[in-house]
C-alpha cells in the first residue's frame, strides 16, 4: 500500500572536491540506497525523495534541497532528512555540515562553506510536516579507514563526538513533531565496516526495505530506531571491539507512535498482525522544551 504522506531528502557527502582525503564512497551509496528503498519498498512516491549525492551535493543544492523539501511536506506530511557525511568546528567556532565543496584551513572548515548549524536550523523551521524525522550520520575528530572522521591527518585517531547536544535540542525547537536519530553516542565513531555502506546505514536499509522482518503494517518511529540500536550496536562490537549507540533524541516525554513508512514484511500475516513496540530502548535523550527554546539560536 503507498506511503503517500511521505516524502524525504537523502543525503550522503561521500566526495570532496578540495579534500579528497576525506573521500568515503561508501556515504554516496548508502544514500542512493536508502533513496531507493523508501520509494521502492517503504511505499514513498518516488517524486517525493530527493537525492544528493558525490559531486551534486553542494553547499547550494544541498539548501535549495532543504527548500524544496520544505515546499513539498504540507501539515499531513511525514518527511526525513538523512544526512551521512563528515562535520566539523569551522575556524571561527561555528559547527557545520560538509558538502562536497566544502573547503579547509588547517583540517578546520573555512566559513561559509558547507552547510553552518545556524542555517540548517532557520531551513529546517520551514518545514511544516506533521512528523520530522531528522537523521544525522556522521561524527568528527578521529580518522581510520573503517570509520566515519574528520581530520585525516592524525596518526593517531583523537576521539571523536557525534553532533553537539545543543545542536541536536535546538532541532527540536525548529517545530513541531521534530525527532533525531544519532548514528552514535559522544566519544563514540560511526563504523563504516567492511560493506559498501556504514554499519549504521545498512540497518536502516534493511528496516525499510523488510529483510529486517519489523512487526506491524508501518514501521512506526520507535520500531525503527529500536532495530537501529539492536543491530548496530552488536556489529561494532564484533568488528572493532567497539562502542556504537545509536540514540533517540525527543521532545519532553513525546510518546507518540507516528509511522514513517510502509513495512514490506507486513505481507507476512503473522508480521501484519503483530504490534509494534510500546516504547523505545537504548540511548533515549528527553529534551525539555523550554531548554530545547533556549537553545535556538
Amino acid at each position: 500500500m503507498p506511503f503517500n504522506q511521505g516524502c524525504a531528502l537523502i543525503v550522503g557527502v561521500g566526495k570532496h572536491q578540495y579534500l579528497p582525503g576525506l573521500n568515503v564512497p561508501q556515504l554516496s551509496n548508502e544514500a542512493a540506497t536508502i533513496a531507493q528503498a523508501l520509494y521502492s519498498q517503504g511505499g514513498y512516491p518516488q517524486n517525493q525523495v530527493s537525492l544528493l549525492q558525490d559531486g551534486a551535493a553542494t553547499r547550494a543544492a544541498l539548501v535549495a534541497a532543504l527548500q524544496q523539501l520544505a515546499n513539498t511536506a504540507q501539515p499531513t506530511n511525514i518527511a526525513i532528512f538523512y544526512y551521512t557525511g563528515h562535520v566539523d568546528f569551522a575556524t571561527d567556532g561555528s559547527f557545520y555540515l560538509t558538502t562536497t565543496d566544502t573547503q579547509f584551513d588547517n583540517d578546520k572548515i573555512k566559513p561559509g562553506t558547507g552547510l553552518s548549524s545556524s542555517d540548517f536550523l532557520d531551513l529546517l523551521c520551514d518545514i511544516k510536516a506533521k512528523l520530522l524525522l531528522v537523521i544525522l550520520n556522521s561524527c568528527f575528530s578521529g580518522q581510520h579507514e573503517t570509520w566515519l572522521g574528520l581530520n585525516p591527518s592524525f596518526e593517531t585517531p583523537s576521539i571523536g563526538r557525534r553532533f553537539p547536544d545543543e545542536l541536536v535540542s535546538s532541532t527540536l525547537a525548529t517545530g513541531s513533531g521534530r525527532v533525531v536519530i544519532t548514528s552514535c553516542q559522544e566519544n563514540e565513531f560511526s563504523w563504516i565496516g567492511n560493506g559498501n555502506m556504514t554499519i549504521f546505514g545498512q540497518a536502516f536499509v534493511s528496516a525499510i526495505d523488510g529483510s529486517a522482518r519489523l512487526p506491524g503494517r508501518y514501521i512506526s518511529v520507535y520500531d525503527l530506531y529500536n532495530y537501529l540500536y539492536s543491530t548496530v550496536s552488536p556489529a561494532v562490537q564484533l568488528l572493532a571491539g567497539s562502542s556504537q549507540e545509536p540514540e533517540l533524541t525527543v521532545l519532553g516525554h513525546y510518546s507518540s507512535h507516528m509511522d514513517v513508512a510502509e513495512n514490506p514484511a507486513a505481507s507476512m500475516l503473522e508480521y501484519n498482525e503483530a504490534p509494534g513496540s510500546v516504547g523505545p530502548i537504548g540511548q533515549i535523550q528527553r529534551v525539555d522544551p523550554d531548554s530545547s527554546k533556549r537553545k535556538f539560536p
